[in-house]
Order: structure tokens, then sequence, then C-alpha cells
């Protein structure tokens, strides 16, 4: 009888353990979204970032030649 009851506490506690595996087996899941979500929010600002500075330089560009338009009347 002794022994039918360890065997069941042994198997108790391993399903404890498979429990405690599975929890962190999650967890290590959610980090691992969580990185790839931060990851991807950085390449889009990167992206925004650039997407930003292409238009600045374009729109600088625009200016200048207008600029430049603009003096050629002039002279």
């Amino acid at each position: 009888k002794e022994k039918r009851l360890d065997k069941e506490k042994q198997l108790d506690k391993e399903k404890q353990l498979d429990k405690e595996k599975q929890l962190d087996k999650e967890k290590q899941l959610d980090k691992e979204k969580q990185l790839d979500k931060e990851k991807r929010l950085d390449e889009e600002k990167w992206l925004d970032k650039a997407k930003r500075l292409d238009k600045e330089k374009r729109l600088d560009k625009e200016k200048r030649l207008d600029k430049e338009k603009r003096l050629d009347k002039e002279k």
C-alpha cells in the first residue's frame, strides 16, 4: 500500500514538474514574441525615420532647385 502511495506521489511530482516546464516554455515563447514585436517596431521606426529623411532631402532639393530657377529668372 505504501509503495502505491509513494508511486502516486512520484507521479504527482512529475506532473507538477511537467506543468512547470510547460509554463516556462510558454513564458519563453511570450518573451520571444515580445522581443520580435519590439524588433519589428524598431524596424518600423527606423523605416519611418528613413522615409522622413528622404522626404526632407527631397523637399530641400526642390527648394534649392526652385531658388536656383528664381535666381536664373532674375538674372
